[in-house]
């Protein structure tokens, strides 16, 4: 009894659990078994409060009671249909707890969340209380974790969409259990109704009904809740009196739902020739923007190589890092996604390139965005060409609210792929190399330089981006609004050392920008005449997968 000694293996044998000091089997509500390290509950057994147990020797005989349970603890079934049939919630109320269950019909790379709205009476994730369910595929674990929202913006460490534990509250949630099966996640979980936290956590009331709120999202590469499309969230007030019996208003089975139809992203958009950009934010354009225009896409155009390994003659592929040999190597991608069944390509596996069929998709990374990504010259995500030697200006009004994370996105250069620069730890910002935007203080504390003011495309309506086949016509559903104030500028130099693949990104955010192609001097000049050889980039449509392919021209 006390030893903090692992358990032996036990089958087929009963176990007597010998309850501390005067604590009853009264004063409890379960048994579980439960790891710390892996916060994974292995089994648990729930004690009704009507239980008649005998005493224990030397004990007194304790009475007990043998009428009915009170019928709101009574099991129920209750149900609801969120987000066009794709998520249903069932909840349960028990004694001072409740236990939800939650399942829906998304990837793995997705999360699903639950839980109260900010507002009563209306859809509002600002002040709400959710609980955030997934399937981590790295670990194989299943997870639920307790947020709270104090703004519509990524979480910085202090603000925005965030786990509690993150902003030093508690996760006051349980998970119980998970499966994934057939395309449907399902986690069971436990909170109770009211915790001492009142600013991360709010009570769940028992004697009415109370707004809700829910999504579906992709997670980012920390495993937390990154923005959803206008689509996967509520936006209709949805109320669910907790304390109910029987309110099963599901009426299908989520593996009899249809697998999603994907929508054609637009063609990316490339910049060269230009020495001043314009730096302002806008929506991500949903199924058709950020996500899919930054997936990471190898497309293969010879069908069979005429040597072994292959000559770059025989191969012309798009955004694959070469190594020593004409082989390639695949990038670590955390959200690797097989798009044909010629190859299983693992990561950082090197592997011949071959194909039977011309302009093969072999894999997909997506970036998860988080709503909004950074309009250069009023264009989403555009790919920018600089040459070293020479001096670009940005003038950027990504706005300088330090108190509103919502609307601080300072601007800055990178070789790190998701940014985010100043919300990483000491760590982090070590394996991040910095190019423009940011400085350090006297004690070497790095501050951003290149913020100003506040202007954003914003929606003149709704989001139209499914409608809306061209990037050019989805510009059009958009309005500019700025705030007053200066805009803030960014020179900077390309100096002759300075690495071909870099990235603008958000100071504050992860996931707003994207590539920088560093060429040599003269590139522009010999790309025009067209007199020398070359490596450009030019749009290519094949197999219904926009991509960008890798032209090598020879000359003899």
């Amino acid at each position: 009894m006390g030893s903090m000694e692992p358990l032996r293996g036990y089958q087929g044998e009963d176990i007597e659990i010998q309850l501390p000091g005067s604590l009853t089997v009264y004063d409890i509500d379960w048994l579980a078994v439960w790891c710390v390290q892996y916060r994974h509950n292995f089994g648990h057994v729930l004690i009704p409060k009507d239980l008649d147990v005998p005493p224990a020797l030397g004990q007194t005989k304790i009475t007990t009671s043998s009428t009915t349970a009170d019928p709101k603890e009574a099991r129920s079934s209750n149900c609801r249909q969120l987000l066009k049939e794709r998520l249903q919630v069932h909840w349960e109320l028990q004694g001072d707890w409740v236990q939800i269950q939650l399942a829906a019909r998304m990837r793995e790379d997705q999360y699903m969340a639950f839980g109260l709205s900010g507002e009563q009476g209306r859809p509002s994730m600002v002040g709400g209380d959710v609980v955030v369910a997934f399937y981590d595929s790295e670990k194989g674990t299943f997870q639920a974790e307790d947020y709270y929202m104090s703004a519509t913006a990524q979480c910085d460490g202090k603000n925005g969409v965030c786990p509690d534990e993150r902003i030093g509250g508690r996760n006051d949630v349980t998970l119980v259990s998970g499966e994934r099966k057939d395309g449907v996640t399902t986690i069971v979980y436990r909170r109770p109704l009211q915790t001492n936290e009142p600013i991360n956590d709010r009570g769940i009331p028992v004697d009415g009904d109370v707004s809700v709120i829910a999504a579906i999202g992709p997670l980012n590469s920390r495993k937390e809740a990154n923005a959803h499309a206008i689509s996967d969230k509520t936006t209709d007030d949805i109320r669910i009196d907790f304390s109910s019996r029987d309110d099963h208003a599901c009426t299908i089975s989520l593996f009899d739902l249809p697998e999603e139809t994907g929508l054609q992203p637009w063609p990316p958009a490339i910049i060269t020739g230009e020495n001043l950009f314009s730096v302002r934010i806008g929506p991500t354009g949903g199924k058709r923007g950020y996500t899919p225009l930054t997936a990471h896409r190898s497309i293969l155009r010879r069908a069979v190589p005429t040597s072994y390994p292959p000559t770059q003659r025989d191969i012309q592929c798009s955004n694959l890092l070469p190594t020593s040999s004409p082989w390639y190597q695949v990038p670590s991608c955390p959200n690797l996604l097989p798009t044909s069944p010629l190859y299983n390509l693992m990561p950082n596996y090197n592997h011949p390139i071959q194909t039977n069929s011309s302009w093969s998709p072999i894999l997909s990374c997506r970036q998860p965005s988080w709503g909004i990504a950074w309009y250069i010259n009023d264009m989403l995500i555009p790919e920018i060409y600089v040459e070293r030697g020479q001096t670009y200006s940005f003038v950027v009004e990504g706005g300088n609210d330090r108190t509103n994370p919502a609307r601080y996105h300072p601007f800055y250069i990178t070789d790190s792929k998701e940014g985010g620069f100043g919300q990483k730890s000491e760590a982090d910002q070590k394996k991040q190399r910095v190019f423009g935007g940011v400085s350090y203080d006297a004690e070497g504390y790095p501050y951003p330089t290149a913020a100003g003011r506040y202007c954003e495309w914003t929606h003149k309506t709704i989001d139209k981006s499914a409608e809306t086949q061209t990037f050019d016509s989805y510009l059009q559903t958009l309005r500019l609004v700025c705030d007053d104030g200066e805009p803030a500028y960014l020179n900077w130099t390309v100096v002759p050392e300075t690495p071909e693949i870099l990235y603008y990104q958000c100071y504050s955010h992860n996931n707003l920008g994207w590539k920088i192609h560093v060429v040599d001097a003269g590139y522009r000049s010999q790309r025009n005449g067209n007199t020398a050889s070359l490596t450009h980039i030019s749009p290519a449509l094949t197999l219904g997968v926009l991509s960008i392919t890798l032209v090598i021209a020879f000359t003899s």
